[in-house]
């Protein structure tokens, strides 16, 4: 099988094809802002995958903005 196979897509390609064919779906006069941010929790320790000199970040809860981690590297 060649590796562009859809069945061998990863969940993060998947999740973002998903995204985009959503937005556009949607009526022209709304605009989107799409936000990434990449992190991986292993043995309860969480690292910014997108900035490796992150790690061991926190893990916050905040009323107004939900469960969120502490300094992630957000790109838009």
């Amino acid at each position: 099988m060649s590796p562009d196979h859809p069945e061998l897509k990863g969940i993060i390609p998947r999740m973002m094809e998903y995204v985009f064919q959503e937005i556009g779906k949607a009526s022209e006069e709304i605009e989107f802002t799409v936000k990434c941010s990449f992190i991986e929790i292993y043995n309860e320790k969480i690292q910014d995958l997108l900035d490796p000199n992150k790690t061991n970040l926190l893990i916050r809860d905040d009323k107004e903005k939900g469960i969120w981690v502490e300094d992630m590297t957000e790109v838009i």
